[in-house]
């Protein structure tokens, strides 16, 4: 009787996800759900292999002792549930980008053993809702916070992040840091003006508020970005 190599606890997880998609309960994601199970072998196989393989390399680049760790917490109810979320999201894109991005949000949130549950479970939902086109945005937010903070306009925070890596028009723009606000990951000053091309009223600003910043990236979003770089 030939003696078989024992799989690894790395390799049950990836099995669990290949095995996984077939059966994705139809309470998580509806109608999706079912089209993930009819489709996905047939339609959408070169996606499922690029994001095991997006997850799998990330797996053998941790540290044993966290590799395990999120090992086994992805072999939880919470674990599962993390994991199915991303999955869907990830069948949903072509972008390697996005892949990348939704694996280490998800792995560093898991990985940091101070987030609670509901932080992981919001930090993993909101990636599965940003772009990469976002994520350009708000890092360059992040980087040049002070800058930003400063800013009197929309038309000002659009030309400086034209200048540093933002490639669309000032409606793109607005579009994406209003997305970015709604996700609570930047907040923005109403006394901030437009882009000068439509009508605004004036608004006194008091001695007590004139210095506070106009566009600022929040605590929570610096460690949302720290979990989308961290394992970049």
């Amino acid at each position: 009787m030939e003696n078989y190599p024992k799989k690894s606890k790395t390799d049950k997880v990836v099995d669990t996800i290949h095995v996984g998609a077939q059966f994705l309960p139809l309470g998580i994601g509806g109608a999706i759900s079912e089209f993930i199970k009819s489709f996905w072998p047939q339609g959408f196989e070169k996606r499922k292999e690029e994001w095991l393989q997006c997850l799998s390399e990330e797996f053998e680049n941790m540290p044993t002792q966290i590799r395990e760790d999120v090992i086994n917490y992805l072999d939880t109810e919470e674990g599962k549930t993390l994991l199915l979320k991303a999955a869907i999201a990830a069948i949903s894109t072509h972008k390697t980008e996005k892949y990348r991005a939704i694996r280490n949000v998800l792995l560093s949130s898991i990985a940091d053993q101070e987030t609670h549950y509901d932080q992981k479970e919001i930090y993993v939902g909101i990636i599965t809702e940003l772009e990469p086109y976002d994520l350009v945005l708000l890092k360059i937010i992040n980087l040049y916070n002070d800058q930003f903070a400063g800013m009197d306009s929309y038309k000002e925070a659009f030309e400086f992040s034209a200048d540093h890596g933002f490639q669309g028009n000032k409606d793109e723009f607005f579009l994406v840091i209003n997305k970015l606000k709604d996700k609570s990951l930047v907040r923005i000053s109403d006394r901030i003006d437009g882009f000068g091309d439509v009508y605004s009223a004036d608004v006194i600003i008091g001695e007590s508020t004139v210095d506070l910043p106009k566009i600022v990236v929040t605590e929570f979003a610096k460690k949302f970005i720290s979990y989308v770089k961290e394992m970049a």
